[in-house]
């Protein structure tokens, strides 16, 4: 990333007055959204870019990621990001809509998840829930839903493209994978 010279001034006082965790939280302070583009973003009609093969890549152990790169009518690139964990005993996944790094909209089925403090009370939410664009918060924010399957990676996927307006066309998945 180039700053500008006049921005480390900038930079200097955000840091100064609001400390900084890591390199990702900087980068969203230069690249932040309203709650109104980040929804547009999320309702705008989107498509796959290169070939709607659905091909998860293996990680260490039992982990899977997968990216699809998208983009709106106007041609903003957007992408898809998720993963898959699984063992004996865990079946565990997640999915991100992704604007230049920011989560617009982010579905996981890991528990519990602590919403922030809200009005001087903490909710927890014990259950799949999907995060949202804030722009205060980023993506900590979160609500429960119930409307993306469970136990089937490719079908869950599916459920968030459609939710994301995703066009599907010719959507085909390896043919390895599907209740992992």
């Amino acid at each position: 990333m180039i700053v500008a010279w006049r921005d480390f001034d900038l930079l200097r006082n955000i840091l100064y007055y609001q400390p900084i965790p890591n390199i990702c939280e900087l980068i969203m302070v230069f690249f932040s959204l309203s709650s109104e583009e980040a929804e547009a973003l999320y309702r705008s009609p989107k498509i796959i870019q290169g070939q709607p093969l659905i091909r998860w890549d293996n990680q260490r152990g039992n982990k899977q990621q997968i990216t699809l790169n998208l983009s709106t009518e106007d041609g903003t690139p957007l992408r898809i990001r998720g993963w898959c964990y699984h063992n004996e005993e865990v079946y565990s996944y997640s999915f991100s809509l992704l604007f230049k790094d920011i989560v617009l909209r982010r579905w996981d089925d890991s528990t519990p998840h602590p919403n922030p403090k809200d009005k001087g009370r903490k909710e927890e939410i014990n259950e799949p829930h999907k995060h949202f664009h804030h722009p205060n918060y980023r993506d900590k924010k979160a609500y429960a839903t119930k409307d993306i399957r469970l136990n089937d990676a490719n079908g869950a996927l599916i459920d968030f493209l459609k939710e994301c307006n995703v066009d599907l066309g010719d959507l085909k998945f390896q043919p390895t994978l599907g209740l992992i």
